[in-house]
């Protein structure tokens, strides 16, 4: 039992770290700022991306973050429909963002991503 307690914490920690290091990692290489390399499942690269490239249509930051995570899916597909074609929120997409502990860091992943386009296409398993 004190095994598998000590296993669950190692692997809490783990993902902690991770999450933490893609955020705050920053380096500085010649000089310059280097972003953290944030490492997504497919289904979060395919929602960045759809957003992003709608930013450079007028679509705001605060818009693209709003559909990204379409907490409200319903509305934001209403609103979004109004100017363009709304990509649904896949069930992959949802697996990674429906985890409470850590969705503020998410959140902050991909508002990461979407400043710098830091970001990479997770291997398969």
């Amino acid at each position: 039992m004190n095994k598998e307690i000590e296993n669950i914490v190692k692997d809490t920690d783990t993902h902690f770290e991770k999450l933490t290091k893609s955020i705050y990692g920053w380096s500085v290489k010649d000089g310059k700022c280097v972003p953290p390399k944030i490492i997504f499942p497919k289904p979060v690269v395919e929602r960045i991306e759809y957003f992003a490239e709608e930013m450079e249509n007028g679509l705001t930051f605060q818009g693209a973050l709003e559909y990204i995570f379409a907490r409200n899916e319903e509305h934001c597909k209403e609103e979004c429909e109004q100017v363009m074609d709304w990509l649904p929120v896949s069930d992959g997409f949802k697996k990674w963002s429906d985890d409470y502990f850590s969705y503020s860091f998410k959140e902050a992943q991909v508002m990461l991503a979407l400043i710098y386009g830091n970001y990479q296409v997770e291997a398969d398993k």
